[in-house]
């Protein structure tokens, strides 16, 4: 297979860290685009930031344009495996970029094993108090969204990243 392997999904579906493990075991290189993002904000700049502090500097509308450039900067001559931002999926621009690229890979997560996740780690975007009906809305939202547009779905309910690797692996070869 020489097509790139996108992982999709919605924040903290687990996207990096089976990214990482997934070109360990493949041995392609890793690309995150939330890095791509931090190291264009910090060329642009001059301060360090991570992508969620980016994200309250810079309000919705231009983080999702930098988010962009970040994806296209990408180089792709060599085979990648890329993780996305979980808000990606919301510009159709994106979309059509990574969809050429090769083939997407929804990491599906269920609402409770978000909330769990979320509850340890806030989003930018909820408050504390809310977050529950937070998630909600984003699930609802952002969920159909990722199943439109992935090649495959991956359930990671569970699973440890060896795990969801291991299916992925295993997707890759039965359709590819």
């Amino acid at each position: 297979m020489n097509k790139h392997i996108i992982l999709i999904g919605l924040r903290d579906s687990g996207k990096s860290s089976v990214g990482q493990a997934l070109a360990s075991l493949l041995k392609i290189e890793f690309i995150d685009t939330d890095s791509v993002l931090e190291a264009l904000y910090y060329d642009k700049t001059g301060n360090k930031r991570n992508f969620k502090e980016i994200h309250i500097d810079l309000g919705e509308k231009e983080f999702r344009s930098l988010e962009n450039i970040a994806i296209r900067s990408i180089d792709t001559s060599n085979q990648l495996i890329i993780a996305t931002g979980g808000g990606s999926i919301l510009n159709p621009d994106n979309v059509s970029l990574l969809k050429a690229l090769g083939v997407v890979i929804f990491l599906d997560a269920s609402h409770e094993t978000l909330l769990a996740r979320w509850r340890r780690d806030p989003p930018t975007f909820v408050t504390v108090p809310t977050i529950e009906q937070d998630l909600k809305k984003y699930y609802a939202y952002r969920k159909p969204i990722c199943k439109k547009m992935a090649d495959m779905t991956v359930d990671v309910n569970n699973k440890s990243i060896n795990e969801i690797v291991s299916s992925i692996v295993e997707k890759l070869a039965i359709t590819h």
